[in-house]
């Protein structure tokens, strides 16, 4: 061991030194934890960011596509006097869901039946470019409740508690049009 001394401030001191000991290269377990620990952190919150802005981002596009296809069921209204699927004056009156989509995604003659070119009869729409995906489930299925005739507020109330299937719940006597998400997600997104 060496000794050495220290001056400072009028002071004398004698301290003994140790040869230093190499210091092993690495990282001490412990060290590997705390940086673990910091990725963890990191991750979960980036997570959740992106998360966030998914489900924002698909609140977004369902308010958009309920607003199109509003839009569309208006005009369609407008030229023929109806909403489409009505059970007493469509040409779709039975409410199938395929003819449905069709009636607001192709041209239509005044009784409501579609076709998929534009002739002198069949002179109405298109009101759709194509038919929208519900994008909270990702379906594009409809359910045609052709009974009931509710306000828009108790139709998005029932069916936000109800099971839900995913896509769009449409009642053809009041045209009102609704995401058919059920009680598994939060209700105002039936009411968009």
């Amino acid at each position: 061991s060496r000794r050495c001394v220290a001056r400072g401030a009028g002071i004398e001191e004698r301290i003994d030194m140790e040869p230093r000991q190499p210091r092993k290269k690495g990282i001490s377990p412990g060290e590997l934890l705390i940086v673990l620990a910091i990725i963890a952190i990191t991750a979960v919150v980036v997570l959740l960011n992106f998360a966030s802005t998914h489900s924002r981002s698909n609140e977004a596009a369902l308010e958009e596509s309920v607003s199109l296809l509003r839009e569309a069921l208006d005009l369609y209204r407008e030229d023929h006097g109806w909403y489409p699927c009505d059970p007493e004056k469509d040409w779709n009156r039975l409410g199938d869901a395929e003819t449905f989509k069709n009636q607001l995604t192709g041209y239509t003659n005044a009784h409501g039946e579609p076709s998929e070119t534009r002739t002198r009869d069949f002179r109405f729409g298109p009101y759709l470019s194509s038919w929208p995906v519900e994008p909270i489930s990702g379906s594009a299925e409809v359910t045609i409740d052709r009974t009931n005739r509710r306000i828009f507020d108790r139709m998005a109330d029932h069916v936000s508690v109800g099971p839900g299937s995913g896509g769009w719940h449409y009642e053809p006597r009041s045209g009102n049009i609704c995401a058919n998400l059920g009680n598994e997600y939060p209700v105002e997104y039936a009411h968009y």
